[in-house]
């Protein structure tokens, strides 16, 4: 007998893939997105600022020349007269003596200057009249015999301990220095006078001699310049002296005379002023003199700074459109659209390769014994 049929085989792996179908209906559009902003159109109307204050106003032109002088009007009474100034010769006054100690001076020469000087001390009666009097001696370099003392035996001892020098230049300005830096000033409200004494010119340059008698003449009421000898020069003695007429002349030391330093002490007094008389009738005015050419125009005044800007004018009219602006940015995406229906199946795909052959199956029963053949021949 056939025997039974074996097991089926095991399925073949599946074929490859078919081909994509094809594409389906398209979806329907999303809604439009958001517009950009609008670009930017300056359409503002600007004003002018109200003007600046005005520059400052230029320098005045040159004046014209004056006009004529009008005529003098008549003058007033004489006031009466002030008394003599001799009758007040023995006010208080403060006096410094400056005098030449420089080695052209003879020692009996010395002397002779240092008695005149003493003689000037007495007769001023300084202890009576409330005065004082300070000395110096000077050549190249001052030296100080007393500083101001209303005592006339003081004085005096001072002047007789001056001692004459053998060898020894001229410094007179530097003598007028030291008086005004070591020895004034003198008492406030009373006459002042310096009297300097000198057989010669001053070694230092002119300029130093009339720096240092301006800076006296600057401090004191009166200087008197006393020159001794012939070789004197008198235009050095009118820059010392703070009057041409406070020069005095002498020949020698012997003709030194104190009694005529001391008239010109007295006579240097100020008399006691006069009444004032009665003012004149003013004059009549001159005529109008001709005016001046007129001044050169000044300088232009600096620019004025900017003014603050106006209030804003009334609205004016629309101004024609402005060009178009820039197109704005893009909207953001619209919400995606619905899912297009489905589209049809596509076709069946190329039949897949065969598959492998399953593993043999067990081996079934027995088949059941088949007829007996039939018996060959012999």
């Amino acid at each position: 007998n056939d025997g039974f049929d074996g097991n089926d085989g095991l399925d073949g792996n599946d074929g490859l893939d078919g081909f994509a179908g094809p594409q389906g209906n398209k979806g329907d559009e999303g809604r439009q997105g958001r517009p950009g902003a609008k670009g930017q159109d300056d359409n503002t109307r600007y004003f002018k600022g109200e003007q600046g204050a005005p520059g400052p106003r230029g320098d005045a032109g040159v004046q014209g020349p004056k006009g004529s002088s009008a005529a003098r009007g008549n003058a007033g009474d004489p006031g009466r007269p002030g008394p003599d100034g001799h009758a007040v010769c023995d006010a208080e006054v403060d006096i410094v003596l400056i005098m030449d100690n420089s080695g052209s001076i003879l020692s009996a020469d010395f002397d002779l200057a240092k008695a005149a000087l003493k003689d000037i001390v007495r007769n001023q009666d300084i202890e009576t009249t409330n005065s004082r009097i300070a000395a110096i001696t000077f050549c190249t370099r001052p030296a100080l015999l007393t500083q101001f003392s209303g005592s006339e035996a003081t004085v005096l001892s001072a002047l007789d301990a001056a001692q004459s020098t053998e060898s020894c230049g001229t410094a007179t300005g530097k003598a007028m220095n030291f008086v005004s830096r070591n020895v004034l000033p003198g008492r406030e409200g009373v006459r002042l006078v310096a009297i300097v004494i000198t057989d010669g010119n001053s070694q230092e340059s002119a300029s130093v001699v009339a720096s240092a008698a301006a800076e006296l003449h600057g401090l004191v009421d009166e200087v008197f310049a006393v020159g001794i000898g012939a070789d004197v020069d008198n235009s050095q003695l009118r820059v010392i002296a703070s009057d041409d007429s406070n020069v005095l002349d002498f020949n020698s030391f012997e003709d030194l005379d104190a009694n005529v330093i001391n008239a010109e002490l007295c006579t240097g007094y100020d008399g006691v002023d006069g009444t004032p008389g009665r003012p004149g009738s003013p004059g009549r005015n001159g005529a109008k003199g001709d005016a001046g050419a007129p001044g050169n125009d000044g300088f232009d005044g600096n620019d004025g700074f900017d003014g603050n800007d106006g209030n804003p004018g009334p609205m004016g009219y629309k101004g024609d459109a402005g060009r178009a602006g820039r197109p704005g940015n893009d909207g953001k995406g619209g919400t995606p659209g619905r899912p297009g229906e489905e589209g049809l199946p596509g076709s069946n795909g190329d039949d897949g390769f065969n598959g492998n052959n399953g593993p043999d199956g067990d081996m079934g029963p027995d088949g059941r014994a088949g007829r007996q053949g039939r018996k060959g021949e012999e």
